[in-house]
Order: structure tokens, then sequence, then C-alpha cells
């Protein structure tokens, strides 16, 4: 298996964004992950597709989005539009979480689901023909700075046994060196 470094741009200074970009790069990261939050689906407000296109802009490497919004297929196309490689949603916030996973996958780009701590592996059951990805959320969608909740990562063999040893999971929130 291989590990992956994703670094979050949640708290990055915009004002040098191509800095941080480019001093994330040198320093190994795999991959972008930019939160977009619209106050709705979780209270705080962030992110917007004017970000992800100027780190795309920068970047030489993939950006994801991870979409924590009320209206994921509204959403979806302004940030594959922005340049997003990958768009995660969350399930219980898509009204056909199916069809928006194809549409997401029509554009070029690759699908994934989020799932909350809380939330079990067979929420993805069903999806899995289009799923290139899940994310197992170890703090609850919606800030930064939460401590790390190892029950969020009780999912991952299941997720493993039930998408194949080739899907990526990734593990998102309160990840630090300790």
């Amino acid at each position: 298996m291989e590990i992956k470094i994703a670094p979050a741009l949640m708290d990055a200074d915009l004002a040098h964004l191509a800095d941080v970009v480019c001093e994330l790069e040198e320093a190994g990261a795999d991959l972008f992950h930019l939160d977009i939050m619209d106050g709705h689906f979780v209270p705080l407000f962030l992110g917007g597709v004017k970000v992800v296109a100027a780190v795309k802009r920068h970047a030489g490497i993939p950006v994801d989005v991870h979409l924590m919004v009320a209206n994921p297929e509204a959403a979806a196309p302004w940030f594959l539009d922005a340049g997003a490689d990958i768009v995660f949603f969350h399930p219980e916030a898509a009204q056909d979480p199916l069809g928006l996973l194809r549409g997401i996958r029509s554009r070029g780009a690759r699908a994934g689901i989020a799932l909350k701590p809380h939330m079990s592996a067979e929420t993805v059951r069903g999806l899995e023909g289009e799923l290139d990805c899940v994310v197992a959320m170890t703090v609850q969608p919606g800030s930064s700075g939460q401590g790390f909740q190892e029950s969020g990562c009780e999912k991952i063999p299941a997720l493993r046994r039930m998408c194949g040893g080739d899907m990526d999971i990734y593990v998102d929130g309160g990840i630090n060196v300790r």
C-alpha cells in the first residue's frame, strides 16, 4: 500500500498561495486537498472556484476538492471547470450519488465519496463501480483544529474489502505528527 500526502490548504495564507503551493510540492506533497464549505451543509464558508483555479495554475500535482456543500450536483461542475482533478462529496447531501459520481467521471476527473466518522463503509454499497476513491473523515466536517477521531479509521478495512485494493482511501482530519 502506497501512502500519499495530500496537504489541506484550508489554512493557507491566500496572499501567498503560489509560494505555499511551491513549498509544499518541493517538500514532497503528492496532491493538494481543498475544502469547500457553503455555510449550509457545514456552518462555515470556505474556498471557492477562484481559489481552486489559482492552486491549479501553480500546481504540478493533482488538486482535489472536498465539497462540504448542501447541493453537490450544482457545485461539482464549477470546480471541475476550475481544474479539480478529483471531486469528493458527502453522499447524504446528494440527491443522486451514483449519478453525480458518473457525471464527475464523465468530465475526466476522479470521483469520490466522503464519509463522516460515524458513517459505515456500507454507505458506499452500490456505488463501487463508479467510485474512484473514498475519504474516511476522522473529524466532523466543517472546521480545522479538531482532534483526530480514531473511530473514523475503523471503516477502512471494510472499504478495502468492498471496493478492492486499487481504490485510494484517504484519511482526512486531525492528522499531525503526534
